[in-house]
């Protein structure tokens, strides 16, 4: 086990000494020794090192594997745990990972199968903390029916209890500060009690995630032939714009990095939208300047479509794109009809629960 770190903490002195091949190989013999002896976590922790490494030494399909290996282990993890701190731990470690792995494979593959796998990759990522909320949400509806501890029950009867006292005070008492104080506390106990109730759901751990949804899925149940699905996804440096309908599939990466983006953004929002002196004139130049910024070299692939169906991420999801405005000086609600959401994945299990 001491060799095991040791050799973990070797690779990543290399790392940060850019020293990549011996990084890569002594981040391999430390996976090989976590794995034999079961430590979990340096067996993801050397996995993500070593696929760092590998990205450096631009061996995209050894980076790629390393990634898809550690995204394993956490998805593995995340079938064992009820916690919320831990769910949400294991969730935001799985986030990164796939957003890392999202960044490899478009460089490492272009072609339509290339872009089918990244764009799952960005289902994985994307979803994540809203693929865990739909994997609570089932075992909720069974929460009522399962018994609870005795004391459990007393702390939930006691908190709720307590909460009804104070708000009637609340409505009688002269000194509102102090009362309002004591009720919030009171609220947030009772809400810790009702939390402790579902960590204690034997269900939860059981909970499957819903699989990420892939591009002939999309295909073949989310659009037709006059709609187009836009999905954005931000890396930590880069901004990547997936463009797909019933014929093809197309990826992009906008020239403007995430922070750049937002300011943008914002600086619309703050100067244009929210601001009813703006003449019509400047606003719909600069509306243009933010379309092409947004949508790149995309845009010529709206034309013949009457829907979209935009997944914004990060800053854009900030951004009405029904105000943009395309090259023709039309906004661009005159021409598509626009619908939002989360993720396709996400859309495909709340029309799932709806049936």
């Amino acid at each position: 086990e001491p060799e095991t770190y040791w050799r973990l903490y070797q690779s990543e002195r290399d790392l940060l000494a850019f020293s990549y091949e011996r990084c890569q190989g002594r981040a391999t013999m430390a996976l090989q020794l976590a794995d034999k002896r079961g430590i979990v976590v340096v067996a993801k922790l050397a996995r993500l090192i070593a696929a760092r490494c590998a990205y450096k030494r631009n061996d995209l399909d050894a980076a790629v594997n390393f990634a898809a290996e550690a995204g394993g282990i956490v998805e593995e993890q995340l079938r064992h745990v009820t916690g919320d701190v831990p769910r949400r731990e294991l969730g935001f470690e799985a986030f990164q990972i796939y957003r890392m792995m999202l960044a490899m494979q478009v460089e490492q593959d272009s072609s339509p199968a290339g872009i089918a796998r990244a764009f799952r990759t960005s289902e994985r990522a994307r979803g994540r903390a809203h693929l865990d909320a739909v994997a609570r949400s089932r075992v909720s509806a069974f929460a009522a029916t399962m018994p609870i501890s005795p004391a459990l029950a007393e702390d939930k009867a006691e908190a709720e209890k307590r909460v009804r006292k104070l708000t009637k005070a609340l409505f009688e008492s002269r000194s509102r500060r102090t009362t309002v104080e004591r009720h919030r506390n009171a609220i947030w106990a009772l809400e810790d009690v009702k939390q402790a109730i579902v960590r204690q759901n034997p269900l939860l751990s059981r909970a499957s995630i819903p699989r990420p949804a892939s591009l002939r899925k999309v295909r073949k149940e989310l659009l037709d032939e006059d709609t187009i699905l836009l999905s954005f996804f931000m890396t930590h440096d880069k901004v990547f714009l997936f463009a797909i309908d019933r014929n093809q599939a197309h990826i992009e990466v906008l020239a403007d990095s995430p922070e750049a983006l937002g300011t943008m953004v914002s600086s619309f929002r703050k100067r244009y939208l929210m601001n009813p002196g703006a003449g019509m004139e400047a606003y719909k130049l600069a509306a243009q300047a933010l379309h092409r910024r947004v949508l790149g070299g995309v845009a010529k692939r709206l034309s013949g479509k009457s829907k979209l169906v935009i997944l914004p991420h990060g800053s854009l999801s900030a951004l009405p794109f029904e105000a943009l405005v395309d090259s023709k000086g039309s906004f661009l609600v005159e021409q598509h009809d626009i619908r939002y959401g989360l993720s396709a994945t996400l859309s495909f299990e709340r029309s799932n629960r709806r049936k």
